[in-house]
């Protein structure tokens, strides 16, 4: 993996990516990918779509403004009670009556 380094007190001209086994900054990496982790947690699914046959989820992330579309197969993996909410609230039961009076 690569990473995209900005140097403290250079513009932003100097900025480049370097391999991760070239850096000796493991705090500092550790902090950039737990901040990606939290960033990319799915809390709703807002959309679902036919996509060749697969069915996707349009997944709204934590305290982020963009959706992205996950296969369903993923989710259900990664966020079962995710999935069980957003089915739950689109299911509706029909219970037939027998002997209706008339």
């Amino acid at each position: 993996m690569e990473y995209f380094l900005k140097w403290k007190g250079f513009v932003d001209a100097e900025n480049i990516w370097k391999p991760g086994e070239n850096l000796d900054c493991s705090e500092l990496i550790e902090a950039f990918l737990n901040s990606l982790k939290a960033g990319l947690e799915s809390e709703q699914i807002i959309g679902v779509k036919d996509s060749n046959g697969e069915l996707m989820f349009l997944m709204k992330r934590k305290d982020y403004y963009v959706a992205a579309f996950m296969l369903a197969k993923k989710v259900n993996l990664k966020y079962p009670q995710i999935a069980i909410a957003f089915i739950e609230e689109r299911q509706t039961w029909h219970s037939e009556q027998k002997d209706k009076p008339q």
